[in-house]
């Protein structure tokens, strides 16, 4: 204990249990994945190890009698008592938070928006990805993305595969599982990292070419030297600085493309920004031609953000490659909540066309006219082509 600091003997979490309720049914033994509880013979009841705790909360949904509550110890003198859930989340998701946050300051002017029927979401939203070394067509403007140990779960694959189906669109997973699921390579694409593309020959790759990049001045500097080398799709925005938020680097590269006469060369996918419908707008006005998605993804399918991935056991049997806790999610719920999710990303932008009289989503690309900066600088606003609100008749 010398050399120890107090903290290390401190949770993160504290388990709270009720013995009044507690019935020792060891549901919550079974189903933690991080071995927080177990069964004492002797004392004839369950006890837990805050230690092992990493907020997933699992114990407390399934446990039949309400007797547990999972708590964040805060040791901060502005602790109030904040659940799990928003503070787990305001702290993993700070980095996603901030990248989507940089939508601020932007209001979309015209409006306002009509109700529909869903099933005709797909209608006028088909986009045409790439250019250059083939083309893949989409009937939303949204790509589903898995990574990491979460595209070694094979009902996660099949629940986004399904999905993918139903909406007609196309999926980014690792082409390791891509390429050992016949049915899922014809669904995905296979995305390169700059510097393996500008290392490798385009005869190589699959079709369309597509190249991903950091959300950074070299980041668009590498995305116009892989156009110009026959990239066809540019993921940008996954990663990013605190100087250049995706916002600022999809406009500088779509406006750089544009004065070259290339734009037509390539389509934009805004990588990992956007978290809401408005965010959707937004980012196909400042030169996007579509979305990818993988957080809110695994949010649709009940991710609660308690940062075990990296572990690989995830009690909710998303973030695993073991079959005893991936078997846990099951692939049909799974797909139709991440479709729900993605119609509720598109369902108001179907709305704003049909009130607006735009026929595909490919008119709104660039289309700044229809937005206008209210808490933006002036250096922004020139970098993003933007007019104040005060000059453009007003907001919505």
């Amino acid at each position: 204990m010398l050399f120890k600091s107090a903290f290390d003997s401190l949770s993160e979490y504290s388990i709270v249990r009720d013995l009044n309720l507690c019935i020792s049914c060891s549901v919550c033994v079974g189903q933690c994945s991080y071995d927080v509880h177990r069964f004492h013979q002797g004392l004839g009841r369950v006890l837990h190890d805050n230690l092992r705790c990493k907020g997933c909360r699992r114990c407390e949904a399934l446990c039949p009698t309400g007797a547990i509550a999972v708590m964040r110890n805060c040791m901060e003198e502005d602790c109030r008592g904040h659940s799990v859930e928003s503070e787990k989340l305001r702290m993993i998701i700070q980095d996603y938070d901030e990248r989507c946050s940089c939508w601020a300051g932007m209001d979309v002017i015209q409006g306002p928006f009509s109700c529909f029927d869903d099933t005709e979401a797909r209608l006028g939203l088909v986009t045409v990805l790439g250019a250059q070394n083939g083309r893949v067509s989409v009937s939303v403007p949204i790509i589903l993305t898995l990574s990491g140990i979460c595209a070694e779960n094979p009902n996660l694959r099949k629940a986004v595969r399904e999905c993918v189906s139903n909406l007609g669109t196309v999926c980014d997973i690792h082409s390791y599982y891509v390429s050992d699921e016949p049915e899922l390579a014809e669904l995905g694409i296979n995305v390169l990292e700059a510097e393996e593309f500008m290392n490798s020959s385009p005869e190589a790759s699959y079709s369309p070419i597509a190249v991903r990049v950091d959300s950074s001045l070299e980041g668009v500097e590498e995305a116009f030297s892989a156009v110009e080398s026959g990239a066809g799709i540019i993921f940008i925005g996954r990663k990013g600085t605190p100087d250049m938020p995706p916002p600022i680097s999809i406009s500088m590269l779509h406006r750089k493309l544009e004065s070259k006469s290339m734009r037509q060369n390539c389509s934009i996918v805004a990588e990992g920004c956007v978290r809401q419908p408005m965010d959707v707008f937004k980012a196909l006005i400042l030169g996007a031609d579509a979305f990818s998605m993988e957080f809110p993804v695994l949010r649709a399918v009940g991710c609660t953000a308690c940062s075990g991935c990296i572990q690989g056991q995830c009690p909710w049997g998303i973030a695993t490659a073991d079959p005893v806790l991936y078997k846990r999610l099951n692939p049909a719920m799974a797909a139709r909540r991440i479709e729900d999710m993605v119609k509720r990303m598109v369902l108001p932008l179907k709305a704003f066309m049909e009130t607006n009289g735009i026929a595909s989503s490919n008119e709104l690309v660039g289309r700044r006219d229809l937005l206008c900066a209210t808490g933006l600088s002036d250096r922004e606003m020139d970098i993003l082509g933007l007019t104040h609100v005060s000059d453009c008749g007003g907001g919505q």
